[in-house]
């Protein structure tokens, strides 16, 4: 489904941060008075508001209340219900419980048939509101069946909708709750998470994450992984032969009898995971680890065609607010507490609170002292060690050089991969052309390079790469003879037993029928440093066909590449009289100005009502350019980290074409810098 495309994960990043934000404001009042919260409380408001606000566009709001929204009631006692029913004594008289049940359904469908009509009564129109049109109700609303064209039928959507909000929020509060159990209880692990988060994000308490910083947190997934593994909060699923069968040999099963595997049983089988399966180890979820563990011996999303589809979503949500919250705090268990696991379908901590109390710079230099490298950079080199590739190298290719780009992608992410490369290739003189894997099917061509950008869904090729697959891998012997190629697979180690699978045998295949790798297959997992390796692999590319199709005559280096942005020189002069003379800047009055946010809300926003001068228009689309005033402290912090004296003269010029904000040619102190021209943040 296009909304748990790696596209859409990046555009729920700042709703999951919006609804963070409201985890982090409710700890600091309890920081501040020294009291306890409780985990699985707080971790089930920040799902039920993420999943609402990103699947639906409704905002549960739930950190406003200081009991749960009545949602939660309804659903877990929905929960409670079907988890007892099933073993209940037939004669006995359960028409209360019964009755009970169906007012909780009627409510938990009253609540959802008011996200329904809030989104049609005003459905998304502006191009700003358009991310409302592809969420998961926008999807089912507009949805047709590609046979008749009929809609989805709103009795449909709703039980839809209330699957998603249970399924979407409840597993994900308890895996969060379980990783905060075992970090209270193992330190070391606490510790290996504050060291990863604070190499991230410094000693900012307060930083404002990005979506690419959540996949270099991989020691705070090991966590939440390890922790999934002990108590998988959805903790069994069921299986039935379609013939009768013998299982391993030993077990013989009649068509359609059902079998339920216990996955916390199967977590802790001894021939997967060794004889200490109760022990909280985080290191079982290295990449090595699990390259050498079977994939069937992991099971907390469910197995098979129909496990979570939500994985991605549920795994990014819970590494971001882990991650903020041990950058944030030190985790105190003031009631040394015992677990107790409590069911209700799902499993959680019964009863687990702990104290927040904030964290200082004395924390976080004694966590940095820990030995070893921190593994949100232990796989990354420095960039000292990164040149730009090409250096050496002609700066262009042949001309008439092509490149052909080939994608399989069902949602969008490697068809926009294959245009990024494409982009690159004809950066370099090359005529890129970009096509679907299908399109080529039958036979590649050998004048020109081809890039293939490649996913796995469930271990088969996407929609428009299926037929071309088939031709590969039944290609007879030099079919790919004299064909030049390198192939970017994409997945998600996240599905273990199919990570790569397509990508890898069309680079095994091409090898095998002759073809000539211009460049080893990368593999850029979803929900790590995705970017990261695509920028490697785009670096690696441009050195290769260099290499192999550069032009002799566009030899050395590009000088706009060799030469640094500007120069600077100590001088004396005046500050803001550049910047008016290189942008034509006119000088306007500000008659009101107004905070838009609450007070102490951690990103302010403001109101300005400006006087235009004669002679000077405004409309819509305009670009308004302000010179930031940045607070006197936060000036003379900037100045002692880049080591300089805030009344030191600098003469900033600039050495590349093009528009700059800082006041180039003209003289201006540190201080008158920091202060007008760059944006400090705190």
């Amino acid at each position: 489904m296009p909304a748990f495309a790696h596209g859409s994960m990046r555009t729920y990043h700042a709703a999951m941060l919006r609804v963070a934000r409201r985890v982090v404001e409710r700890w600091d009042r309890h920081a501040a008075t020294g009291t306890p919260v409780e985990v699985a409380a707080d971790m089930t408001r920040m799902t039920l508001d993420t999943i609402g606000l990103v699947g639906f566009g409704f905002d549960f709001d739930s950190f406003a209340r200081e009991t749960p929204h009545p949602f939660i009631d309804s659903m877990v006692r929905c929960l409670q219900w079907s988890m007892t029913s099933v073993g209940r004594a037939p004669d006995g008289d359960h028409r209360a419980e019964d009755e009970a049940f169906r007012a909780d359904t009627d409510y938990l469908a009253s609540v959802v048939d008011e996200v329904i009509a809030a989104r049609t009564a005003s459905p998304p129109a502006r191009p700003a509101d358009r991310r409302g049109a592809d969420d998961l109700l926008g999807l089912m609303l507009t949805a047709r069946h590609p046979a008749d064209q009929t809609p989805l039928d709103l009795a449909n959507i709703r039980n839809q909708v209330i699957t998603f909000l249970i399924a979407g929020h409840e597993t994900t509060s308890g895996a969060l709750s379980f990783a905060f159990y075992h970090l209270l209880k193992d330190l070391l692990a606490l510790r290996l998470v504050q060291r990863e988060v604070d190499e991230v994000w410094g000693d900012d308490p307060d930083p404002d994450p990005t979506f690419e910083d959540i996949g270099r947190l991989r020691f705070t997934r090991q966590v939440l992984n390890e922790a999934l593994r002990l108590w998988p909060t959805a903790p069994a699923f069921t299986r039935q032969p379609r013939a009768d069968t013998v299982v391993g040999g030993r077990y013989p099963l009649a068509a359609d009898q059902r079998v339920t595997v216990l996955i916390p049983l199967l977590h802790r089988d001894p021939a997967a995971w060794g004889d200490n399966v109760e022990l909280f180890d985080a290191t079982r979820f290295t990449p090595e680890a699990e390259q050498e563990r079977s994939p069937h011996a992991y099971k907390p999303f469910g197995t098979g065609q129909r496990a979570c589809i939500g994985r991605q979503f549920a795994l990014h949500e819970a590494t971001m607010l882990l991650g903020l919250l041990a950058h944030r705090y030190r985790l105190v268990d003031q009631a040394d507490y015992r677990l107790r696991v409590k069911e209700t379908l799902t499993l959680k901590p019964d009863g687990l609170t702990l104290t927040p109390r904030p964290r200082t710079a004395a924390d976080r230099r004694a966590n940095r002292s820990l030995p070893g490298a921190p593994a949100a950079l232990a796989a990354r080199p420095p960039a000292a060690a990164t040149p730009e590739p090409g250096t050496g190298l002609p700066r262009r290719v042949r001309q008439g050089t092509g490149a052909l780009v080939l994608h399989g992608s069902n949602y969008g992410t490697c068809r926009e991969l294959a245009h990024h490369l494409a982009d690159k290739a004809t950066a370099l003189g090359c005529a890129a052309e970009v096509a679907a894997l299908d399109a080529y099917a039958g036979e590649l061509p050998t004048d020109r390079p081809v890039v293939i950008v490649a996913v796995s869904y469930h271990g088969k090729p996407t929609d428009d790469a299926a037929r071309f697959v088939r031709w590969l891998t039944d290609a007879p012997a030099g079919a790919a003879r004299r064909v030049t190629y390198a192939v970017l697979g994409v997945g998600d180690r996240n599905w273990a037993d199919t990570y790569q699978h397509v990508p890898a045998h069309v680079d095994d295949r091409l090898g095998a029928l002759g073809a000539t790798r211009l460049l080893p297959r990368a593999g850029a997992e979803a929900s790590g440093e995705i970017d990261y390796t695509v920028r490697e692999f785009a670096s690696g590319l441009r050195r290769a066909l260099l290499e192999r199709y550069g032009d002799p005559a566009a030899t050395g280096q590009d000088e706009s590449v060799a030469r640094p942005g500007h120069t600077v020189t100590e001088v004396r002069g005046g500050p803001l009289d550049a910047l008016v003379e290189r942008h034509g800047l006119t000088a306007m009055t500000v008659t009101e100005a107004h905070d838009l946010t609450a007070p102490g809300h951690h990103k302010p926003k403001r109101f300005l009502r400006l006087d235009l001068p004669a002679g000077t228009g405004y409309r819509t689309g305009d670009h308004l350019a302000l010179l930031p005033a940045n607070a006197p402290e936060a000036v003379d912090r900037a100045a002692r980290a880049l080591g300089v004296r805030p009344d030191a003269l600098l003469d900033i010029r600039a050495t590349r074409p093009g528009r700059t904000s800082l006041p180039v040619d003209r003289p201006l102190t540190v201080r008158e810098l920091l202060t007008h021209h760059l944006e400090l943040g705190a």
